[in-house]
């Protein structure tokens, strides 16, 4: 699942995640439809080991061409257990932007 864009870096603040192409994180960059498979493609293969399970981030989406589609997606690390399996979980927030912190969800 790649788009042609290589995110090779995160930081998480407050629940909030941004990626970045370089490979030490120095700056965020903006996720749009261009892009956003790569930052999927990212999350599955970061966030898919037992430590992650159950954890949220959330991101901003951009569609710079149907500005409507633009959000906030929240990311929820399913796993597998001895009983049980859980799937990934992504959720568009659509509408919802500046977010600063992952709790502020609750309030949607």
């Amino acid at each position: 699942m790649s788009d042609g864009v290589t995110l090779r870096s995160h930081r998480v603040v407050d629940g909030v995640i941004q990626f970045d192409n370089a490979n030490s994180f120095s700056a965020g960059v903006s996720i749009n439809q261009t892009n956003l498979k790569s930052a999927l493609d990212y999350l599955s293969k970061n966030f898919n080991k037992s430590n992650h399970w159950g954890d949220s981030v959330i991101f901003e989406y951009t569609n710079t061409v149907n500005p409507v589609l633009s959000g906030t997606f929240v990311y929820t690390e399913g796993g597998t257990s001895a009983t049980t399996s859980i799937k990934d979980t992504l959720v568009l927030l659509q509408g919802i932007t500046g977010l600063t912190d992952a709790s502020l969800i609750a309030i949607v």
